[in-house]
Formats: C-alpha cells, sequence, structure tokens
C-alpha cells in the first residue's frame, strides 16, 4: 500500500571523537569520527514529505533558505535522480535544532527526507543504497540515515558499528555563535593539533561502560580552532560533568552525567551562565 505523505524525526548527533588525517586531492579531508545519534523527546526536527508536482519546500525558520541549495531540497533531487522516474515532492520542514553548530542538523533533516521519500517509494532502496545517495549530499548524511553509533572513516561515508554510550543524561549548549563548517576545515589545514587523542582508549572506556574513563578519551580536533569553546566546557566541568567536548566543527558542546539531577543543575548553570542548554 503506497502512501502519499510521511513525516519523519530528525535527531541531532555528536561527536564523541573526531580528528582530521589530512586533505585529500579532491579537496576533501579524511576523518576518524565517532558518531552517536541523540534521541530526545524534546530535541528534534520534524520534516514532513509529500507527494506533489515539482519540488519545493517549507520551513519554520524563516531566516533558513528554501531554495535548491537547502540539504532537504538537495536530498530530494539525488533520490529522484537515483530512482530514474519521478521528481516530485513538496518539504516541510518544522527546524528546532540549532544550526551551524557541530549538531549535524541539515544532514539529519536531509536523511529524513531520503527516509521519508524512500518510504513513499515503497522502500525500493535498501538503507545501504540510500546511504550511498545521501553521501553525495554531505559526509554526515549516511551516519545520519542509519543513526545509532558509527566510526565514520574516509569523508565519513565509510560506517562502521561502535560500541555505544552507557546509559546516561547529556546536556548540549549551542555554544559561541555559528561555525562555517568549510572555514573551519581551512583553519584546521593551517592549526597544529595540541594534543592527539586515542580513539581505541575511547573503544575499550565504552565497551567497559565506564563513563569517567569515557570522559576522558572524548577527542576533537577541532576544539584547536575555537578556543571560546573552552570556556562553555569550564561551566560544564565546573557544574559536575564527567566528561565535556565540543561537538563536530562546533560551536555547541555538551557535557556527560552520570545523574538526571546533575544534568538538571549543570543546565540550570549554563542557563545562568548566558549560555543556552538542552538537556537531553
Amino acid at each position: 500500500m503506497g502512501y502519499d505523505m510521511m513525516t519523519e524525526k530528525a535527531y541531532a548527533k555528536i561527536n564523541l571523537y573526531l580528528d582530521v588525517l589530512g586533505k585529500r586531492e579532491d579537496g576533501y579531508h579524511n576523518i576518524l569520527n565517532v558518531m552517536t545519534e541523540v534521541k530526545s523527546d524534546s530535541f528534534y526536527d520534524t520534516v514532513t514529505v509529500s507527494k506533489a508536482e515539482g519540488r519545493s519546500m517549507t520551513c519554520t525558520d524563516p531566516t533558513l533558505t528554501v531554495g535548491e541549495d537547502n540539504l532537504c531540497l538537495k536530498a530530494a533531487k539525488a533520490f529522484f535522480d537515483a530512482l530514474g522516474s519521478g521528481d516530485g515532492c513538496f518539504i516541510e520542514l518544522d527546524k528546532h535544532l540549532p544550526r551551524e553548530a557541530g549538531l549535524g542538523g541539515g544532514s539529519s533533516d536531509a536523511a529524513a527526507v531520503l527516509r521519508a521519500l524512500n518510504g513513499l517509494y515503497d522502500g525500493v532502496f535498501a538503507t545501504e543504497e540510500l546511504c550511498k545517495i545521501g553521501a553525495k549530499i554531505g559526509a554526515d548524511v549516511p551516519f545520519c540515515v542509519v543513526g545509532g553509533t558509527m566510526l565514520a572513516e574516509g569523508i565519513g561515508e565509510i560506517l562502521t558499528p561502535f560500541p555505544s554510550l552507557p546509559k546516561c543524561h547529556i546536556v548540549i549548549s549551542g555554544g559561541v555563535g555559528k561555525v562555517s563548517t568549510p572555514e573551519a576545515y581551512r583553519a584546521i589545514d593551517s592549526t597544529p593539533p595540541s594534543a592527539r587523542g586515542d580513539i581505541e582508549a575511547l573503544r575499550k572506556a565504552l565497551e567497559g561502560g565506564d563513563l569517567s574513563e569515557i570522559g576522558k578519551h572524548l577527542y576533537n580536533r577541532f576544539e584547536d580552532t575555537l578556543p571560546a569553546c573552552q570556556e562553555v566546557k569550564k561551566c560544564f566541568i565546573e557544574n559536575g560533568a564527567i566528561g565535556t567536548l565540543m561537538s563536530g566543527s562546533g560551536s555547541a558542546v555538551f557535557g556527560i552525567f552520570d545523574t538526571e539531577n546533575g544534568a538538571k543543575n549543570a543546565q540550570n548553570g549554563l542557563l545562568n551562565a548566558g549560555y543556552s542548554a538542552f538537556l537531553v
């Protein structure tokens, strides 16, 4: 039975580990990246896709462009190009996730469009094929198609399941303003690393489910390009975070807590300090 409309939730992602291994000849960068999907009852975008003539969209955020350069419409074009027939849909994006914050909101929205269109067309593409379509849109889109916790290699398109976080509470701060991912990568190319991460130590800590050990081995190479994130991290630590890290290329910062009360206290502390804070 076919459908005429499909709705998908687009969740944020956070990076538990992100290292940039070097720039490729094609201009992209090889990365070593551990991402985990942040499922929450209150922290997500909603994408509704309907069959229609032509391709168009609306968005509840009036500052977000809804032209052909929007990732949602790029996802729709990539889907229909791969399908080889049809090209019509109308997309409604109810936007809540912070933009240009390193939380993968745009990629997650694009992935939600792909999943919704695949549902509208009776699951014509297997998940692996949908990820390949997503890779043409952006490096994080394949991960956002499947979710969970994954190690992403290459430019982000090579995905391998990775041990997940144990039960915990996470507070996400919008950080210190919007960050352009291309600009962040250009800064990486000219900034030597202040420290190196240990992904195998993180893997072992996750397998053991020890939050304190996990907190010690969180790593993000992009923190070198945005020193201001250290002030937000300091605020997390002062309010009891077991571990804290900037997500993606910034500027969102998250903190991990072992109790809900601790997380709520930290959320209030961040809000009182003038930062945004979402408990997820």
